[in-house]
């Protein structure tokens, strides 16, 4: 499996745990070798491959719990085409880089507002509204390639994809984001954790 895998596999193997087999995935595959039998959880690091993963797993006779990055937070590309093998067995627990809609004040209007011009939101469209209107912002602000480039590094923006402002660090990244957890049920993504976890209102 491609993406994540070997910082999956260093933090479980640091906590103890063991990775008995691990496996590449290439684009388009739809077959899969026999999974090992003792392996409690499968991780998957890709994207448009976990359907078809998944559903060999739960026609392999496998209860196992399927783990994956956000590469399978896809409504079209992993939810919809794995239709109840998602939620059988153990189920699937999928991240994601941004809490889901109404998590975050102001993104369950956005969504709203959006599927009544263009139908249902896609994953990580409240990150690309937030992300456009920051370049916006820097473009009106900065004049030129440089000066918008500078008003973009020193923005402390208040968006709707995160609680805190987007702000950037010495390394260039967003000191806002989270990470959130999701469970499949019932044909939809439903977060149960976030980390780091949000404060109490």
């Amino acid at each position: 499996m491609i993406g994540g895998r070997d910082d999956i596999e260093r933090a479980f193997t640091a906590l103890g745990g063991r990775v008995p087999d691990r496996y590449d995935v290439e684009e388009g595959q739809d077959t899969f070798p026999a999974l090992p039998r003792e392996a409690d959880v499968v991780f998957y690091g890709g994207t448009f491959e976990g359907a078809p993963l998944v559903r060999h797993m739960r026609e392999q006779g496998s209860t196992r719990l399927l783990a994956t990055g956000d590469g399978c937070w896809d409504l079209a590309d992993f939810l919809r085409p794995a239709g109840r093998a998602a939620t059988e067995g153990e189920g699937t627990l999928v991240l994601s880089a941004t809490p889901q809609l109404g998590e975050v004040k102001g993104s369950s209007e956005f969504a709203e507002r959006y599927e009544r011009r263009h139908g249902p939101v896609n994953n990580y469209a409240v990150n690309s509204y937030d992300a456009a209107r920051m370049l916006l912002d820097a473009v009106a602000a900065g004049g030129d390639r440089e000066g918008t480039a500078a008003a973009l590094r020193g923005q402390r923006f208040q968006g709707i994809a995160y609680r805190s402002p987007s702000a950037w660090d010495d390394r260039g990244d967003n000191v806002a984001t989270v990470t959130a957890l999701h469970v499949v049920d019932d044909g939809r993504f439903r977060q149960v954790a976030e980390y780091p976890a949000a404060a109490p209102e």
